[in-house]
Parts: C-alpha cells; structure tokens; sequence
C-alpha cells in the first residue's frame, strides 16, 4: 500500500498538484468522537448517514451493503473541507 502511496504522491508533486496526507486518528477524532476501540466502521457510517442521509454508499448497484472505503474517503474530504472553512 506504500509503494502506491508513495507513486502517487511523486506523480502528485512531479505535476504540481497539492496534496496532503491526513493520518486516521486525525480525522477520526474530529469527524467521529471518541469511538470504542473497534467501533470506527460503525461510527463511520452512523456519521456519513448523518451528514448525507440519502447516500447509500454502495461499489456497484448489485451491491448489498456499504462500501467502508468511500464512507472514509468521504469523511476524509468532509473533514479536511471544514478545516480550510
């Protein structure tokens, strides 16, 4: 996962693009709370249904539940655009 990481932030910097790394419990504990250890999947998606209540955050139509990944992605980019507010 580092080696992707770590070729998208040269491709990111090689073209001039910003971009800024944003740890877990970063966003976690300004996003979410204080959550109990192993509860951050589900905190995540009481969170994201909280603040986008017609979103059903499934990979494919076929899909049966949420996908975590775009859940986060989404709470990432929530956080980060309430700290440039």
């Amino acid at each position: 996962m580092w080696d992707c990481y770590g070729a998208i932030r040269g491709i990111l910097e090689s073209c001039g693009i910003k971009h800024v790394r944003i740890a877990p419990r970063t966003w976690q504990s300004v996003m979410l709370g204080v959550v109990p250890k192993g509860e951050t999947k589900a905190y995540a998606r009481a969170k994201a249904r909280e603040i986008w209540a017609d979103e059903e955050w499934l990979a494919t139509p076929r899909s049966k539940k949420a996908h975590e990944g775009f859940i986060d992605a989404a709470l990432i980019a929530e956080f980060y655009r309430r700290k440039l507010l």
